[in-house]
């Protein structure tokens, strides 16, 4: 996700490996063909051609779930199931979305990534309480100190790379080329424009 990397799945990777073999890896976030979709679906290719030649479910969350859809539709041969989490088949602005994107979110993202580490942990709490962002009441300390980190850990130049992919994203005409059995998980406090 973004800010994020693959530990992300920490708590949800040992539940699928007890049934299932795992591969995570962190997108590109610097370097040549970061904020390029080709990049990343070569890399796809290339984790893919080592640990699943035969093929995968293929999960992803968020800037993830961007790449899984644009996998399975350029691979659909190789895509057995698609698991989507929290993503987009494109980023569109809607001024219902105003409030919450563009004003709430960069105040949670600045207090936790330059406040002083203290108050950041404190601000990172109060806003678990309050359901601000991605954060609710049932994150624990993990869960907040691991957001944290990506936020805090992200450099800008990454998150601009991020975003640019993020915008670059358009799968929409293509949706219906989606050929394998696909769940999407949404989460109960989504938003109206994130439904839709």
């Amino acid at each position: 996700p973004l800010p994020g990397f693959k530990e992300a799945w920490l708590r949800v990777a040992p539940l699928l490996a007890a049934r299932h073999r795992v591969v995570t890896w962190d997108l590109r976030v610097r370097g040549p063909g970061a904020a390029d979709w080709r990049t990343h679906l070569a890399d796809f290719e290339q984790v893919a051609r080592v640990h699943a030649p035969e093929g995968a479910l293929v999960v992803g969350h968020s800037l993830g779930g961007m790449l899984a859809l644009q996998w399975a539709l350029a691979h659909p041969d190789q895509v057995r199931g698609l698991v989507l989490s929290s993503t987009f088949p494109r980023v569109r602005f809607a001024w219902e979305q105003v409030p919450q994107r563009w004003l709430a979110q960069p105040v949670v993202l600045g207090a936790q990534r330059w406040l002083p580490d203290r108050w950041s942990r404190a601000a990172a709490r109060a806003f678990a309480r309050r359901s601000a962002w991605v954060y609710d009441p049932h994150c624990d300390d993990d869960v907040v100190e691991l957001v944290r980190f990506g936020i805090r850990r992200f450099r800008l130049a990454e998150v601009g790379a991020a975003l640019r992919l993020a915008f670059a994203h358009d799968v929409a005409p293509r949706l219906g080329g989606v050929r394998v059995p696909a769940l999407v998980v949404v989460g109960a406090r989504e938003t109206p424009w994130a439904l839709r």
